[in-house]
């Protein structure tokens, strides 16, 4: 027999900052209970970290929202607990929250904050930092709510579905976004025209449609990040300490040259210790960034660092992204002294063979970022126009629904190959039944033939 449902009940967050050490990858606790101490088991819960849903509660059933799949749970089977669990805690995960409760017509809510203070290195606290837990008064605005509940309503759309089908809802939201923003830049543009005809700027590349994105891909977080903050000509820290390998793709969004560009980074997909699940939902987490296809690929290789780490790299690529994305490859040699952006041709001819593997596929296509020279704009401007031209001289743009054809084809040809396999056995299973009722036929005609024998000698005898 289920519980009563108590309609008088406040929401209760921490009322002192809470304070721990916490490191990438630990867990953490976001606290909130019931006052009085009643059951929440026939409550609706609902956990949103800014905009973004974490995880929902209804019908005593816990949905986990995009991108906090299969690390998140709530503590609702304790009485007068509705805490929220992050395992694998990352910096995306300080912000401020809002836990939503429901019972019947009573509704309470209360916001929380995680604040993250990176510990000096020299203290050997290499990849820990302080966080700080405190309930805080936000006003959350009509805006920000409609967008909590665009993104729980997503959270249940997606909830039972396969990969495949996850994948076709994720592209069908954005392609509509995509379109409107389109439309809504496009708008925009011809405003600005009207105001101001002869404004441009000077030595820019003009790119075809209203936004570039890029997705950096490599082994190098550091790397990686340098060269993501140098396209966007701004500075950033991280929230975390001095580690700068990601566990998940983030994107980040600026103005360059007159244009809004979109840069996603992504962890290392070629890592060995990344497991196929693992590596799924990223590329799914992508798919969602950069809907509905990047312009480029950015191929990070740090030349500083460069001793066999891009090893497997091709092969890899096209595992996960297929053949055709090297016509939307770039290759980013980022140096650190102006000597080793001279000498790039020379690094390139005598360097490792998967280096000129590489450079071959994408048609020779290269470019050298000097992550020292933060304040050169140059740099970044030729990188641009190098992708304005690779982008030009394509027939076709690279989509992400490309990539889901291409592994829905591969799951149908495994289909049948295990259908054909499964034919095989049986047919070898049946081939040795009848074999073995051969055998035993031949067995008996042998038996008889003896007995037979037997009887004409007793006649003749």
């Amino acid at each position: 027999m289920a519980e009563t449902h108590h309609n008088e009940f406040k929401l209760v967050g921490p009322e002192k900052p809470q304070r721990a050490h916490a490191s990438v990858g630990s867990e953490i606790t976001v606290p909130c209970h019931l006052s009085p101490e009643i059951s929440a088991v026939d409550m609706e819960i609902g956990w949103f970290k800014e905009t973004d849903c974490v995880c929902l509660y209804k019908n005593r059933e816990v949905i986990e929202g995009r991108g906090y799949e299969d690390r998140v749970s709530l503590s609702h089977n304790e009485r007068g607990k509705v805490s929220l669990l992050l395992r694998e805690f990352r910096k995306s995960d300080v912000g401020d929250y809002l836990c939503q409760v429901t019972s019947r017509d009573k509704s309470e809510e209360i916001s929380v904050r995680v604040r993250g203070h990176k510990i000096d290195v020299a203290k050997g606290a290499l990849g820990m930092c302080k966080i700080q837990i405190e309930k805080i008064n936000r006003a959350w605005t009509k805006d920000e709510r409609r967008k909590m509940k665009e993104s729980g309503l997503m959270a249940v759309q997606l909830q039972g579905m396969d990969f495949g089908q996850v994948v076709e809802v994720l592209l069908y939201e954005s392609d509509i976004r995509n379109k409107l923003q389109k439309q809504l830049e496009g708008r925009k543009q011809q405003q600005k025209k009207h105001v101001n005809p002869e404004s441009s700027i000077p030595n820019s590349p003009v790119f075809v449609g209203v936004e570039l994105r890029l997705v950096l891909l490599g082994r190098s977080g550091l790397e990686k990040r340098a060269a993501g903050i140098m396209i966007l000509g701004r500075e950033e820290r991280s929230q975390t300490g001095t580690s700068t390998e990601i566990q998940q793709s983030e994107s980040r969004q600026g103005e360059v040259a007159g244009r809004k560009v979109t840069v996603v980074e992504t962890p290392d997909w070629f890592c060995s210790g990344l497991s196929p699940n693992e590596l799924r939902r990223d590329v799914e987490l992508c798919v969602c960034l950069s809907t509905p296809g990047p312009h480029v690929f950015l191929l990070v290789i740090p030349v500083k660092e460069s001793a066999g780490q891009e090893r497997g790299m091709l092969e890899k690529m096209e595992e996960i992204l297929v053949e055709r994305c090297w016509k939307h490859t770039v290759i980013l040699f980022t140096v650190t002294d102006e000597e080793q952006e001279k000498n790039i041709e020379k690094f390139i001819q005598s360097g490792h063979q998967e280096v000129q593997r590489l450079v071959e596929k994408c048609e020779n296509r290269f470019h050298c970022l000097n992550i020292n020279q933060s304040g050169d704009d140059s740099q970044v401007l030729q990188l641009l126009e190098k992708i304005e031209k690779m982008v030009a001289g394509n027939t076709d743009r690279f989509q992400w629904s490309d990539i889901y054809l291409h592994e829905s084809q591969i799951q149908e040809l495994e289909r049948k190959l295990r259908m054909e396999t499964e034919q095989k056995d049986t047919l070898g299973r049946q081939m040795e039944e009848k074999n073995r009722d051969i055998q035993t036929l031949n067995q008996k005609i042998l038996e008889l033939k003896a007995i037979q024998e037997k009887q004409w000698l007793c006649v003749i005898s």
